[in-house]
């Protein structure tokens, strides 16, 4: 049984579609023989469910559909000075925009600050507020991320340096973190979480799904992006035989390429529904 899970009404829209198209016996049998033997069965690949990446042994309709996901892909661009960017601007790096009042959390980097009004058009799953800022900071050494979500005017804004003391055990991090900065602009996407899949799909079925979200697909659901698949690059989040998730899964607010990984910053679908990131918290994986 593929879990079912509140979404939004496109996205739903798009998975019953492709729970009722029939597949070619080409994409049916997508995978490899000797993916791996995953509860004694042989497995064919894995799939990402929106909680957890699980083997199939068969690529059905139901396995194709709760596959797909819609997300906000993140692109950056360099930024020359930090006065080319405006308050308010979303932007990676560099130094924030904040309110006054504003406590710098201990020990953090500043890593982005995404003006929502910029990200609402590309949300499809309308997850996000439409107004307002959301700023992320983390700390590489305890692992920890703060999400501080603002919503009052952006005139009062103003560029903040990083503290003065505090920053000896950032090392090396400080200097990139602090001196470049790179303008953000988003997009909309969606995916098949399955490796390789996409063009093994017939182009009817890539085409309406594509419609349908009014976005493009891509191959890939893993980069830089907030909601969508995690990059879990030791399968850390693999399913194994009967094995189920013992919460309720988090949404993936953000990742960002770390190191040779990612960072991810979690929040419960309840909490991110009632605008409260208060216990956001971060995870990181790489290869």
């Amino acid at each position: 049984m593929i879990p079912k899970r509140s979404t939004s009404s496109l996205l739903q829209k798009a998975r019953n579609y492709v729970e009722s198209f029939a597949l070619p016996a080409s994409v049916a049998e997508f995978g490899k023989e000797n993916e791996g033997n995953y509860a004694d069965k042989k497995a064919r690949g894995w799939y990402y469910d929106g909680e957890a990446s699980r083997p199939f042994h068969r690529l059905t309709a139901d396995v194709l559909a709760a596959s797909l996901h819609c997300f906000i892909a993140v692109s950056e661009s360099r930024a020359g000075e930090e006065s080319d960017l405006p308050p308010g601007a979303s932007k990676i790096k560099g130094l924030p925009h904040l309110p006054p009042g504003f406590g710098w959390p201990a020990g953090a980097l500043f890593l982005a600050q995404f003006n929502l009004e910029d990200l609402a058009p590309q949300d499809i799953q309308q997850l996000l507020p439409a107004t307002g800022m959301m700023y992320f900071f983390f700390n590489p050494n305890t692992a920890t991320g703060t999400v501080y979500y603002y919503t009052g005017a952006l005139d009062i804004l103003s560029l903040r340096p990083y503290p003065e003391s505090g920053n000896d055990s950032l090392g090396y991090f400080l200097e990139e973190y602090r001196d470049r900065r790179y303008q953000a602009t988003f997009r909309k996407k969606a995916a098949f979480c399955i490796d390789d899949i996409l063009e093994q799909l017939p182009d009817m079925l890539k085409n309406e799904v594509s419609g349908m979200l009014d976005c493009p697909l891509a191959s890939r659901a893993i980069g830089d992006n907030l909601f969508g698949q995690p990059g879990y690059w030791q399968g850390e989040n693999e399913i194994i035989g009967d094995k189920q998730m013992e919460e309720e899964a988090d949404v993936l607010l953000f990742q960002y390429e770390f190191g040779e990984g990612h960072i991810h910053f979690w929040v419960s679908a309840a909490e991110l529904e009632a605008r409260d990131f208060s216990k956001v918290w971060l995870s990181y994986s790489g290869t």
